[in-house]
Formats: C-alpha cells, structure tokens, sequence
C-alpha cells in the first residue's frame, strides 16, 4: 500500500513539471540588449504575448513582394522551435491587432527598419526585404534567454519598445579561410547564420591559397586540381550553390592566385 502511494506521488510530480515544461509562459526581460546597437530605442510599458497562434500579416507593399516570402520564413526559424508549429502567414491592407504586422516603407533604406512592440502587436516597417530580415534578428534578441531550449511553450513575452535601426556601414563582411582549415559546408552555413544574427552583409570564402585549392574545377587540366590541394577536403561545385545568397548575406567565393615557393 505504501508503494503504491509512493510510486502515485511520483507520477503526479513528473506529470506536474512536464505540464509546467510544455505550457508555461515565459516572462519578458525588460532589458533590451541588441547587438549591434541599434541606432536608436526607446523602451515603452507592458509586454506583448507570442503565442503559437499569433499570426503574420503582410501589408503596406511587402504582400506584393516575393522576396519577402524569406523574411517570414525567417521568423519561422526563431519561432517553430519554441512553440513547436510555424506562424500562419496572410496579406492584407492594414495591420491588425494580435500580429505580427510585416510592411515596406520606401522613405527607408533598403537595410533599414522600424520595429515596434507594443502591448496589442508587433509591426515591422522596412525599405527593404534586408531590413525586414534585420528587423527578425533584433527580435529573435528580444526574446528572453529562458525560452531557448525549451518547445512547446504556451507564450512568450516581448519588451514594449521601439527600435529604429540601420547600418553605419554599407560593407559588413567576414572572411572564413577554408583554404588552410577546411570546414564543410554545414560549418559554413552556421556560420552564415551567425552573421546574419548580428546583421553583416558579406561573407569572403576563401577557397584557395598555397595550403589548398578547396574548390572542383571540371573543366581545367589535371595538374591544377592538384595545386596546393590538401587530402583533408574540398567543396564540390555542388557545394557553392548550396551556399549561395541567403539570409540577407553576399557570398564571395574568390579564387586567389597560387604562388610557387611562397
């Protein structure tokens, strides 16, 4: 009888905390830690709750533009993880209450954005499909620390603030240097995705040098798919068009000149 009570207990505390774990809300940190520093924010009161249901709306001409399809499969990456289904997306004229409201502002730079939150919505204006996706990464910072790593919550609260940001400089780039470390295109893409975390525009693959000629070449003699070429890897051509224009981030594969002797 007494085990029974015990191994009853037991089974009521686990099914406690793992209601706890999957329908909890997690508060917001009023906080507001963005890197890099936006250009200018101005903290507000409440919160605004992201649920699992909050929809996304877009309006003000980003309806109309394809390349914004990306900005809100953007969010979905930071979202889908945490509620454990991606956002309902849909267009309109106006932004509405309870979403997440997406727009264009052509008075605005290409890469820069208007991010509001408030107590009944999110709206983000923006010149550009950049700018939208910049507008993503600074909310996905919004986000408390303590929702990371957790799925199927019920809410997440979010800062009222409002953030007007855009780049002091119009080149913001990284070289990652495959040619003398090779890393594979899976490494490379998490690198991507850090970039575009903190909103830098540029990424310089260095795929050739002494050390190694990371790069297929098909059509060019034998010997120089030789030259420099380690035996620990190479990114076929296939590799260069999975790692092509994405998350708002230019990739510049150079092909540097090998010197004999150097």
């Amino acid at each position: 009888m007494m085990m029974k009570r015990i191994f009853s207990r037991i089974l009521l505390g686990v099914g406690c905390l793992s209601a706890y774990a999957c329908g909890r809300t997690v508060p917001a940190e009023h906080e507001v830690a963005v890197v890099p520093q936006p250009a200018a924010v101005e903290c507000g009161d409440g919160t605004f709750r992201l649920t699992g249901d909050t929809p996304v709306r877009m309006v003000g001409g980003a309806e109309s533009d394809a390349r914004m399809e990306w900005v809100a499969d953007a969010l979905d990456e930071v979202v889908e993880p945490l509620f454990g289904r991606k956002l309902s997306v849909g267009t309109g004229d106006a932004s509405i209450p309870g979403a997440v409201n997406i727009g264009r502002a052509d008075t605005l730079p290409q890469e820069a954005y208007r991010l509001t939150v408030a107590d009944d919505r999110i709206e983000i204006l923006a010149g550009g499909p950049e700018g939208a996706f910049h507008a993503v990464q600074t909310l996905r910072q919004l986000l408390p620390a303590a929702a990371f790593g957790e799925d199927g919550l019920r809410a997440v609260e979010l800062p009222a603030v409002g953030i007007d940001d855009r780049p002091a400089l119009a080149y913001r780039g990284l070289m990652l240097d495959v040619a003398r470390h090779f890393f594979t295109v899976d490494e490379v893409k998490r690198t991507l995705d850090l970039m575009a975390m903190h909103k830098m525009n540029v990424f310089h693959w260095h795929l050739t040098d002494d050390q190694g000629w990371r790069i297929e070449i098909r059509q060019t003699t034998p010997n120089s798919r030789a030259w420099g070429r380690c035996a620990n890897g190479a990114h076929r051509q296939g590799s260069r068009r999975r790692v092509r224009r994405v998350r708002a981030v230019t990739t510049r594969p150079p092909t540097a000149a090998l010197y004999a002797g150097e």
